[in-house]
């Protein structure tokens, strides 16, 4: 009898640890991936956002707006990660660049150049969208 009881016993975490395997550890990766995620991308951005917000050097007018941007590139150097910025306008050799320290990132490099792509990528489609819709104004007759 003693046997059997611990024969069942042994059975039934087997089947246990066979369903945590298969369900749990799933639908808690799935979990964290949804929400924990996105709650740390928002939070990473918002430093970003105060960084950039208590910078004595970014007073109101060494802004650049993104109709001036025409390239984004990401220089990783060993002593100072660099946002280099070209402008639709020329300056003394070829367009004019702009560069932009962007230190302290460490281990949120990827994120920073994920978080700038999109909202350059963002910004091309407005303006593209822009200009389709201005062209259907004007082909449309009176």
């Amino acid at each position: 009898m003693a046997v059997a009881r611990t024969i069942h016993k042994d059975l039934f975490r087997v089947f246990l640890l066979t369903l945590v395997s298969l369900f749990a550890i799933p639908a808690a990766t799935l979990v964290f991936t949804e929400y924990a995620l996105r709650s740390q991308d928002a939070e990473f951005l918002q430093a970003i956002e105060a960084r950039i917000a208590a910078d004595t050097r970014l007073d109101g007018g060494s802004t650049i707006g993104w109709d001036e941007v025409k390239n984004l590139t990401f220089q990783d150097n060993a002593f100072a990660d660099m946002l280099i910025v070209t402008h639709h306008d020329k300056g003394m050799l070829g367009a004019r660049t702009t560069k932009v320290k962007v230190g302290g990132l460490g281990k949120q490099k990827d994120n920073f150049k994920g978080a700038v792509g999109r909202y350059w990528q963002r910004h091309q489609i407005m303006r593209a969208e822009q200009a389709a819709s201005t062209r259907a104004e004007e082909e449309v007759p009176a």
